[in-house]
């Protein structure tokens, strides 16, 4: 009998060791959520609008982690409430976020813009957000009229504000330039905008963007640019911040930004309007603003009903 005890004693002291020594079970929240779905102007596929890279966020121990967004990729820490979920971009200032994480689907405004993403852990269910999601901006009557304003042909110039190394030559240079937006339903599309120098197709700029509704925009809403290029640099996801009622006249798209490399450095503003729109409100108040071709070129194909050509070719004085 006292042999019996013995071993059972050892046995549940042999378990107790065993228990001690083990190691915690892992935190279920571990491991990559893979984009799924953004929210800009109701719901959308990540990959269609990020579409030169990998999307996903990777949550690892310690609160530390990874967001990669369009093949970029930036260190993050994190932290889990039952399912609220905080998050923010090491290195930038004011970047917590709040968000939500449940059923291995994470929902969070990442950037702080107003806009919702959608992570999914692998296996999980990704959730139907696309009909009448809650908190979706634009409603398909405002895309319409979106579509309508800026999809078409635009006239304008664009010029150099300031540049140093090896672009110094050009501060102060200014072109005449024609553009065409195209938008689908979903207001996402391109833009592209040539000049008298650099033809369409081999032009200024080639610009992915995505028009949605967001708080300070008006009826025409606010276009974010999605990559792309302008001139000799490839252009970051949102360097373009495009909102019309920010332009001191009706009908304006106004672009400012600067591009910045270890050779040189050079500031550009954009200027664009409908075609066939005429600029005498701009002549009236700022004519300093009015595009340099547009008495002797603009104007006489306006006034003969000419549609907007693929060539500027302003007479020579």
């Amino acid at each position: 009998m006292k042999r019996i005890f013995s071993l059972a004693l050892a046995l549940l002291m042999l378990i107790g060791l065993t228990a001690c020594g083990s190691s915690a079970p892992a935190d279920p929240a571990l491991g990559k959520y893979c984009g799924d779905q953004m929210d800009m102007m109701g719901w959308m596929s990540m990959d269609e609008f990020f579409s030169e890279g990998e999307n996903y966020l990777e949550l690892k121990t310690d609160g530390k982690g990874v967001a990669c967004i369009n093949g970029d990729d930036i260190d993050i820490t994190w932290k889990l409430d039952g399912e609220n979920l905080t998050m923010a971009l090491v290195g930038l200032e004011d970047s917590e976020r709040a968000g939500t994480l449940a059923d291995g689907v994470i929902l969070i405004d990442l950037f702080g813009m107003d806009t919702m993403m959608c992570f999914v852990r692998e296996g999980a269910t990704a959730p139907n957000l696309s009909a009448g999601a809650p908190g979706d901006p634009t409603s398909a009557g405002d895309m319409a009229y979106m579509r309508q304003w800026w999809s078409g042909d635009w006239y304008g110039w664009w010029h150099i504000v300031s540049a140093d190394g090896k672009y110094a030559d050009m501060e102060g240079l200014w072109w005449d330039c024609l553009a065409h937006i195209d938008l689908d339903e979903n207001g996402a599309g391109r833009l592209e905008i040539w000049d008298e120098d650099l033809p369409r197709g081999d032009g200024v700029a080639e610009v992915p963007i995505l028009v949605d509704s967001v708080d300070g925009s008006g009826e025409m809403g606010t276009a974010f640019s999605s990559g792309g290029w302008f001139m000799d640099s490839d252009m970051e996801w949102g360097e373009w911040y495009i909102n019309p009622v920010d332009s001191a006249f009706e009908n304006t798209i106004e672009i400012s930004c600067a591009m910045m490399a270890d050779d040189g450095n050079y500031a550009y503003h954009i200027y664009l309007r409908p075609w066939g729109q005429l600029w005498d409100d701009v002549e009236a108040e700022t004519p300093e603003d009015v595009p340099p071709g547009y008495d002797s070129w603009y104007l006489p194909l306006i006034e003969a009903g000419e549609s907007m050509p693929d060539e500027i070719a302003i007479p020579v004085a």
